[in-house]
């Protein structure tokens, strides 16, 4: 088992790692209060020098595999991902009319997550959130200080190398043990 404190981009930029949502997780279920919250406080935290602390995810995987199946922190994970994949599609249309000095390329390639979409209207709805709440926003550097904020904001991962420790974590979580 190891613990990592990371910020969301070193994570999802670990060398050759692939992320994937665990077939046993529950589907997303974020409403638009929850996508509200994750907005405003991260719109909140670029405007200063705090940083959005995206909280403790759980995964597995080992340094041999590359693919880390998301345990515990799913849905701030997803919410994440989707909220940067709202940003690619603004950027996208403003680089039509504006030079942006971002990779969105790399963007693309960095957030992606392997995810069987339990509930894609869920999904769907939080990213038309994200772009209505966005595309708000006229100043695209604005946009990408957001988006900075939330590549430097930090995320514990707990990595745990065998099904067994997984095992172990999902029996006492579900059982509700502090």
């Amino acid at each position: 088992m190891d613990f990592l404190r990371k910020t969301i981009n070193t994570l999802f930029s670990m060398e050759g790692a692939r992320f994937r949502i665990a077939d046993y997780q529950r589907a997303y279920s974020w409403g638009k209060s929850q996508c509200k919250r994750f907005f405003n406080a991260l719109y909140t935290q670029s405007e200063n020098e705090n940083h959005y602390f995206l909280g403790n995810i759980v995964l597995e995987g080992s340094a041999g595999n590359d693919v880390f199946e998301i345990v515990d922190g799913q849905r701030r994970i997803m919410t994440a991902v989707i909220f940067v994949s709202a940003i690619i599609d603004i950027l996208e249309k403003r680089q039509e009319t504006e030079t942006i000095s971002v990779d969105i390329n790399k963007l693309k390639q960095i957030y992606s997550i392997q995810t069987t979409a339990h509930s894609p209207k869920k999904l769907m709805s939080a990213k038309n959130y994200f772009l209505q709440k966005l595309n708000s926003i006229k100043d695209t550097a604005e946009i990408i200080r957001i988006l900075n904020k939330l590549e430097q904001s930090p995320v514990t991962a707990v990595i745990f190398d065998c099904k067994a420790d997984t095992a172990f974590f999902l029996r006492f979580k579900i059982a509700g043990v502090p």
